[in-house]
Formats: structure tokens, C-alpha cells, sequence
């Protein structure tokens, strides 16, 4: 199992890792930091891809180790282009419904809670405390920060990044490629890609 990414959100998946996988099983990949240790957590970091497609021979299990919701889908296309499979890392502290629909590589942090219907797809990125209520639709890769709430029947599309603490109304729609800044209520639908921020949120 290689974990992409070896700094911020890598290191808090590691908890979550360990319950699924032996140590011995795991690998960091980094090769955009430079002031990177050869290990984290006393697992090593890899930076060539060339040992990736080596290891994917054996074990082509991967998941998402960083939150930006552009390299997530970059470095899932680039990953699976060398043998992946991207797989899904949930913690057993969350709280998933079983009437919802988890995507793959899907990574859910302790103390999230996923409800009723609710459709997470592909590698997005639910955060420590954060909370998507019934009949909630997540696009491909978007990232919710911790404690970010999305209420009943609210609509977050592709590649976005919802801040620290952020509400979504129930009913809201919110186009792909659109970043909200931390504390923003969203009141209205979002239809234009770009920054938010603010109660009630408007664009910056």
C-alpha cells in the first residue's frame, strides 16, 4: 500500500492506516518536497516512480495522502497509469450510514459522520468532524475541512475545497471548482467557479 503524500494530511491518515494495514505493507511517495526524511513514522518515503511501478507488481493498492482536490485527481490519474488501484482509507472512529454511497478512494477521518443517502464519490476527502447529512451529493475529489457541515439535500460539485467550519443550507448547489473559505455559510446556490468567503458567503 502506497500512500501518496509524506507531510500534513499523510501523517494524520496514519492512525487510520494501522488498522488495516501491517506496517511492513506501507510506503509514503513524495517526490515534490525536498526536505523530506528518508521515513515517517519509521515507514519509508519513496520518491521515484520507477520503485511505485516495482511495488504495484506485488501490492497496486494506493490511497490519497494530500488534500488539495486538483492533485488528488492528478496524482490518482498518474497512479493508476502505473498499475494502481485506488482504495478507500475509512476510519473506524466515523460514523458511515449504510444507506450511503462511498465512492472509491475515499478517505473518511475520525469523528466524520456520513448520513442517510448520502453519494461521496470518487477520491474525496471527508475531514476529522466534519459532517454530510442525508440525501448530500460530494463530487470527484473535493476536499470538506475539518468540521465542515453539509446539510440535507445540499450538492457540492467536482474539485472543490470547503474550509474549517464551513455550513452548507440544505438544498444548496455549489458548481465544480469552487474553494469557500473557513466559517462561510453558503445561503444561495454557487454557479460560478471561484473563491467565497463570509456569512452569508459571496465571492472574493
Amino acid at each position: 500500500m502506497i500512500v501518496i503524500g509524506a507531510k500534513g494530511h499523510a501523517s494524520e491518515m496514519y492512525p487510520s492506516l494501522l488498522e488495516k494495514y501491517n506496517k511492513e505493507r506501507l510506503f509514503y511517495f513524495d517526490n515534490i518536497l525536498t526536505n523530506l526524511e528518508k521515513y515517517l513514522f519509521d515507514i519509508p518515503i519513496i520518491k521515484d516512480e520507477c520503485k511505485v511501478s516495482k511495488l504495484f507488481e506485488k501490492d497496486p493498492e494506493f490511497t490519497l495522502g494530500i488534500g488539495n482536490p486538483n492533485l488528488r485527481e492528478k496524482m490518482t490519474s498518474k497512479f493508476i497509469d502505473l498499475g494502481g488501484d485506488l482504495i478507500s482509507i475509512i476510519d473506524s472512529k466515523s460514523t458511515v450510514d449504510l444507506n450511503s454511497t462511498i465512492g472509491k478512494g475515499v478517505n473518511i477521518m475520525p469523528y466524520a459522520a456520513i448520513f442517510s443517502n448520502a453519494v461521496i464519490e470518487t477520491g474525496v476527502l471527508i475531514n476529522s468532524f466534519s459532517s454530510v447529512h442525508h440525501d448530500c451529493f460530494i463530487g470527484e475529489f473535493s476536499e470538506l475541512s475539518p468540521g465542515s457541515r453539509i446539510l440535507g439535500g445540499a450538492k457540492i460539485g467536482r474539485l472543490c475545497s470547503i474550509g474549517a467550519n464551513t455550513i452548507i443550507l440544505p438544498g444548496i448547489n455549489v458548481c465544480d471548482n469552487v474553494k469557500i473559505g473557513a466559517g462561510a455559510v453558503v445561503t444561495k446556490d454557487i454557479t460560478t467557479e471561484g473563491i467565497y468567503i463570509g456569512i452569508p458567503a459571496i465571492k472574493k
